[in-house]
């Protein structure tokens, strides 16, 4: 029987338990080594652990260990994509906020279920992501970014990750234009975080 690691416990980017092509995979080397793999054959995975099929994670549970197809001893763990682990893996287009700075921010706006959220600074989307676990399936975060190229990554990547339903992603920049939130079908906002150089400046 293979070896495994529970990642069910912090499965959100993902709920089904067994890998589909087209899904994000974290895949584990070592404490210091993860990466963000969008499973797609006949692509590989090539590390120094060996070089692993995409075809080879199709239909694994996640949390399982993959041996290297040829025998050589290497191996590698496919953990279901968490917010945590996103803000491990995830291209940086920005300097990003990391999991210690995530939980007090989280834990200060007081989110839950159906809580409605803006966020001003959308960057790499690292505290996105948290944000919109917190606020779940029936609540929503509106998040908002002046750069407009960073604004479209962000959105594409939102939208691949599963989390299009509970997350709109604006181009704004909302010092010197103000919000837009009135145009959205959420009445009122629950919580709000800036995370702008100058934040004072927000209107």
């Amino acid at each position: 029987m293979a070896a495994s690691i529970d990642g069910s416990a912090t499965a959100c980017l993902n709920p089904r338990q067994r890998i589909a092509i087209g899904d994000l995979v974290i895949v584990y080397e070592d404490f210091k080594t993860l990466h963000a793999v969008r499973v797609a054959p006949p692509a590989r995975f090539d590390s120094r652990h060996g070089s692993f099929p995409h075809a080879d994670f199709v239909g694994r549970r996640f949390g399982e260990r993959v041996s290297e197809p040829r025998g050589r001893g290497g191996f590698v763990y496919l953990l279901s994509p968490s917010p945590e682990l996103w803000t491990a893996t995830l291209p940086h287009r920005t300097q990003i906020l990391y999991i210690a700075d995530i939980s007090m921010i989280v834990l200060q706006l007081e989110l839950q279920p159906g809580s409605v959220c803006i966020e001003a600074g959308t960057g790499s989307g690292s505290l996105s992501h948290a944000l919109a676990r917190a606020v779940g399936a029936r609540g929503h975060l509106h998040t908002f970014e002046f750069n407009a190229h960073r604004a479209q990554l962000a959105a594409a990547e939102f939208a691949a990750n599963g989390l299009g339903g509970r997350v709109t992603s604006l181009h704004g920049d909302v010092c010197a234009d103000g919000w837009e939130y009135a145009n959205t079908a959420h009445g009122s906002v629950d919580a709000a975080i800036f995370d702008l150089p100058q934040p004072w400046d927000a209107r």
